[in-house]
């Protein structure tokens, strides 16, 4: 079956390399087409155990973070953390803890896997969420290096695919010496899919223990009057999100609205947008050459990173995906900083939605209600406290993944 998969993906591969290479930035794509193909250098250093940590894209590396955070407070300092993504790459450089080295993840075949496994020499290996890779574990497996699944989630999206696929997975599950889940359901769906039960245990979510890594941005101290933050938004979110903004600026001439789009592909087209609809806006980029203070503004957050830390400066925070049928985003950030926060009907995608639900500490709008909720919430400052009180509370019960990931991982990193 191995060989059949390898067989399909080189040809996939062969398709579409030539785009893959030339949509990157020309700075980046030496290094790219060299790390793809497993050739890896610069891992100095002779400190042990080495700890392989792999990050697809940006949400999973702001996940890794409390990990290798924690990590390096118990002296595991030696860590290569891999990513597929040019913008995942960008949010570990200035993100991660100083000394993490950041590399792409080598193409799943296995001349590549196993040439980065000899230039990397790890002693372990952690992948965040779901990312399984037949070639990248069976590689691992036979260097004998312990493979490790933590804050892993079965979407609803993604569970009938995979039981589509269970033969495969099984096999490739067998490598897997633990799995740490979010949810009794994802531990559920993962013995579904083929994973021993004894080796999956339910240790929450890394992005509950996010605390040392949140900051509010300078600029959002600039920030006057009232700022509502619609993060993560996706198509069709952003005309929403003014429409409401129009009414309100009739009822609270103070109003600032901070947008975030999900994709930094999209920056441009939210300007677009913004330009077309004749709104007086500023983007976060620019921030940085102007002073004075934001009042009455719409702020288009079109650089990285900064949506958590942003959240900060909210009176209310909108989490998007969750008006169009994606599935909703993280809840998390904005309950850190004790915010109210409204979602719409569709945050299928985010596990603990009913749990903030039924201690009232989200408020579910869609899009005839969102004016009025916004409308009330703006009006009472009681309201919103509570509300952001509930949120955090969640949160804070919800705490201690890390601690949980580091008990199961300190037998192994003792003895290596």
């Amino acid at each position: 079956m191995i060989i059949l998969y390898s067989l399909l993906y080189a040809a996939a591969l062969s398709v579409i390399y030539p785009f893959e290479y030339l949509k990157r930035p020309a700075e980046l794509r030496a290094q790219w087409s060299r790390e793809r193909r497993g050739r890896i250098s610069g891992i100095g250093g002779s400190d042990r155990p080495r700890i392989w940590v792999h990050a697809v894209s940006v949400g999973e590396v702001l996940a890794a973070l409390p990990l290798i955070e924690g990590l390096q407070k118990e002296g595991y300092s030696s860590v290569v953390l891999s990513t597929v993504t040019d913008t995942g790459r960008q949010i570990a450089k200035e993100r991660m803890p100083v000394g993490t080295h950041i590399i792409y993840l080598p193409f799943d075949l296995r001349t590549f896997i196993e040439r980065a496994i000899s230039a990397i020499a790890p002693d372990i290996f952690l992948t965040m969420e779901t990312e399984l890779w037949p070639n990248l574990f069976s590689s691992m497996s036979r260097a004998g290096i312990p493979i490790f699944i933590f804050n892993g989630r079965i979407s609803d999206r993604s569970f009938p695919r995979y039981m589509r696929i269970r033969y495969l997975l099984k096999k490739l599950f067998s490598t897997v010496e633990m799995a740490g889940v979010q949810t009794e359901q994802d531990r559920g769906r993962m013995i579904s899919m083929g994973m021993q039960s004894d080796k999956v245990k339910i240790t929450g979510n890394f992005k509950f223990d996010i605390k040392g890594s949140l900051r509010a941005p300078e600029w959002t101290e600039r920030l006057e009057g009232k700022t509502i933050v619609a993060g993560s938004t996706h198509e069709g979110e952003e005309s929403m999100m003014l429409d409401v903004y129009e009414r309100l600026q009739n009822k609270f001439d103070d109003i600032n609205l901070i947008i975030a789009p999900r994709h930094p592909q999209r920056f441009s087209a939210v300007e677009q947008l913004l330009k077309e609809r004749d709104h007086r806006f500023v983007t976060r980029a620019s921030l940085g050459k102007e002073n004075g203070k934001i009042k009455g503004e719409i702020i288009l957050l079109n650089v990285l990173g900064e949506l958590a830390g942003s959240y900060a400066a909210a009176d209310i925070c909108i989490i998007c995906g969750s008006f169009v049928p994606i599935g909703g985003h993280n809840l998390f950030e904005a309950a850190y900083w004790s915010k109210p926060i409204i979602c719409g009907p569709y945050m299928n995608n985010f596990p603990l939605t009913k749990d903030f639900e039924d201690k009232q500490a989200i408020r579910i709008a869609d899009r005839d209600s969102l004016y009025d909720i916004l409308t009330e919430l703006l009006g009472s400052q009681e309201s919103r406290e509570v509300i952001g009180k509930n949120a955090h509370k969640v949160f804070a019960e919800n705490g201690g993944a890390v601690k949980k990931a580091l008990n199961i991982l300190e037998p192994y990193l003792k003895n290596i």
